[in-house]
């Protein structure tokens, strides 16, 4: 008898679905005999059979093979998604950077073209001009080092800052340093911003040496900058900005002909 009951359970374990199915079957097979020291063992066996029979088999090897794979496939996708990430606010943290060092240059330039050689404003505009300069440099070599595509937009900043630069020079060296003060101002906030969210994404993510140092370099160049502009604010400041005609509305309008030209520049 109790060997028929064991037969009856081994048969039971194999063919049941699910294995507390299987548990719920043998455990009514054994139930109307008494139940042995031996009968239990096979019992025991028959149930260890079904567990290896459910967790080894070569199907469910399969199964977690492929679901290793897939996990593997995510994670794969997920860190290719946060490189992708990372690239693209790279690139446009310098393609934004590049046209507005560009752009400065060129509007101290243009003030410099109309300004008479004597007037005391432009010692202090060839200075800022000095440092934009280099700005602009960096920003070239960056964008070279890091085959950024430069704005579409260049054609439409260049008469901008053609046209901050001949009209403010005209209005006198006050209307000079408003202008620089207003834009300065703009590009300094811009460059916190910026470092801040750099600093989010880099802090989220995990990045290989050659990235980080990448990273850390534009960072690097991005505070430096900042620092800069500040310092050309505090010329504008210094040297009457606030003197010029129509203050509020020259220095309001112009910061925000800059912060539009940001907006555009991270989008064309």
């Amino acid at each position: 008898m109790a060997s028929l009951v064991a037969l009856q359970c081994c048969f039971i374990c194999f063919l049941s679905p699910t294995p507390f199915g299987a548990i719920s079957l043998c455990l009514n097979a054994v139930t109307p005999i008494r139940v042995t020291h031996h009968l239990l063992l096979i019992v025991i066996y028959a149930l260890c059979c079904l567990i290896f029979s459910i967790y080894i088999t070569p199907s469910s090897r399969a199964c977690k093979s492929m679901l290793r794979r897939s996990l593997g496939s995510l994670e794969r996708s997920a860190h290719a998604y946060n490189r992708y990430t990372r690239r693209q606010k790279l690139d446009e943290a310098i393609r934004v950077d590049q046209a507005g060092e560009v752009g400065a240059v060129r509007i101290c330039k243009y003030q410099l073209l109309w300004l008479s050689p004597l007037d005391s404003s432009v010692p202090i505009v060839k200075e800022i001009l000095g440092d934009e300069v280099v700005h602009e440099k960096v920003m070239n070599d960056l964008a070279h080092k890091h085959s950024v595509q430069l704005t579409s937009l260049d054609p439409l900043f260049h008469f901008g800052a053609f046209a901050l630069g001949s009209v403010t020079a005209l209005l006198g060296k006050e209307a000079v340093m408003c202008c620089h003060a207003a834009v300065e101002v703009t590009i300094a906030q811009h460059y916190n911003d910026q470092l801040r969210e750099l600093q989010v994404l880099e802090s989220d993510s995990i990045l290989q040496d050659d990235e980080a140092k990448n990273w850390k370099e534009v960072k690097d160049y991005i505070a430096q900058f900042r620092d800069e502009e500040k310092h050309h604010q505090e010329l504008g400041e210094q040297n009457g900005a606030r003197e010029a005609p129509v203050y509020p509305v020259l220095y309001n309008g112009i910061r925000m002909i800059c912060r539009l030209g940001v907006s555009l520049a991270k989008r064309i």
